[in-house]
């Protein structure tokens, strides 16, 4: 919807989670990809949430998980501090009246856990793609950011494996960082 139109514009619509997945896998403009997999991941989640006081069992669908997929696929390319963002999930902040706090993480843990099992190769290298090279000088450039906030969110997904691996990768992060947001 109005790619590259860049003027302040609202438009309300209610897409088709159907629509949101299309948009969010495929849609050129990546400003318009991020608006819907925020919408989508939101949706799913509060569907998620239902389920969960419901006392199902949690599945996260295939077909987000495919559209997340095609995300994570070209998180390399471009402007990788606005991948980070389209990796992650959605704040709940303004939902916590609607649902009950434990419920809210205990669904955001299910999802980011499910993220990770299902994408554990894709975020390994990634984080491994977005190391600073050694010796690399720290400066404040988009793309050094960028590479960053790609490697922590990769890191971030990571850690909800649980491996002594990662948290082994994690503390070496740690010890071996130059700046804060190392």
């Amino acid at each position: 919807i109005l790619p590259g139109f860049s003027a302040p514009v609202k438009i309300v619509t209610q897409p088709s989670d159907q629509d949101l997945i299309f948009r969010m896998a495929h849609d050129s403009d990546p400003f318009n990809r991020l608006e819907a997999g925020e919408r989508l991941m939101s949706k799913t989640m509060q569907n998620l949430l239902k389920d969960h006081d419901a006392g199902k069992t949690l599945v996260l669908p295939r077909d987000v998980l495919d559209a997340y997929a095609a995300n994570l696929a070209c998180a390399l390319d471009g402007d990788q501090a606005f991948a980070s963002r389209m990796l992650a999930l959605p704040s709940f902040t303004q939902d916590l009246k609607k649902y009950d706090p434990l419920s809210v993480l205990a669904v955001s843990r299910f999802v980011s856990k499910t993220l990770a099992e299902t994408f554990k190769d894709e975020f390994s290298q990634i984080y491994t793609k977005t190391a600073a090279p050694k010796g690399e000088k720290y400066d404040v450039t988009p793309k050094q950011v960028g590479h960053r906030e790609l490697h922590n969110t990769s890191l971030g997904f990571m850690r909800k494996l649980g491996s002594p691996e990662v948290q082994a990768l994690a503390k070496q992060q740690y010890a071996q960082s130059a700046n804060m947001t190392e």
